[in-house]
């Protein structure tokens, strides 16, 4: 029963926005409710989602607490409150 607790426990998460990413959701950061116990696929798919980065899927990457993760990591991982989660466009240049 425990084991049950612990994987439904939620926290907060504070999700950053940059460049276009910012620009589409109109603010620089926003709060997300997660399940503590979760995995990189699941948060990348809540973010995209939730902030309707969907035209932007494809070229972002995302950061936990300033250390790029893989998306299509399936493990689970514990996250905690107040994890900073940036979501980072691809940058123009020249």
């Amino acid at each position: 029963m425990s084991e049950l607790s612990i994987e439904s426990t939620h926290i907060t998460v504070r999700v950053l926005f940059f460049a276009k990413s910012k620009d589409i959701v109109g603010a620089k950061e926003h709060s997300l409710n997660i399940l503590k116990r979760n995995t990189y696929k699941n948060i990348f798919k809540e973010i995209v989602s939730r902030f309707r980065l969907e035209s932007i899927q494809n070229s972002i990457v995302l950061a936990r607490n300033g250390e790029l993760f893989n998306i299509d990591e399936d493990g689970l991982v514990n996250f905690e409150n107040n994890d900073e989660i940036a979501v980072i466009p691809p940058l123009s240049g020249g």
